[in-house]
């Protein structure tokens, strides 16, 4: 069982509608760390009436990009620049196959219901070359 500050924590990255309506989105790691070729989980947790419409976006210095959009239990709608590269989960999640260092950035989730309210999330990636021990390693022998 945690801590109270963890509960305080968990509770506040839990992004809420006015007054407690609409959609609830919970982002329980907003920034990862990978390395090349890794397969990396945005793990997100939504709440909403009804089913939602999902979309994330990518955010690079070379500018947004819609990666897939879906309604749960539906077929996701996945962008030819992703296409075997990202699975989708009915609670929101996605999953990035083999990332590489282009795959770096800002990872936006929108959740809309259909009455029209939406919450939005963000996950900050950063792919790199080699691990920290690898690089102290390279550091060592030469």
């Amino acid at each position: 069982m945690g801590s109270p500050e963890d509960a305080q924590d968990k509770h506040m990255r839990w992004a809420r509608g006015s007054a407690g309506q609409g959609v609830s989105l919970y982002i329980p790691q907003s920034a990862i760390n990978a390395t090349v070729e890794e397969d990396i989980l945005l793990s997100v947790e939504y709440s909403c009436h009804g089913v939602p419409t999902i979309v994330w976006r990518y955010t690079s210095n070379w500018g947004v990009q819609k990666i897939v959009e879906w309604k749960p239990g539906t077929q996701a709608n996945i962008s030819q620049s992703h296409k075997d590269r990202v699975c989708t989960f009915d609670n929101g999640s996605i999953q990035l196959f083999s990332v590489g260092v282009r795959d770096s950035g800002y990872y936006v989730i929108t959740v809309t219901e259909s009455l029209g309210s939406s919450q939005f999330g963000t996950i900050v990636l950063h792919v790199s070359e080699s691990t920290t021990e690898e690089i102290e390693l390279q550091d060592v022998e030469c």
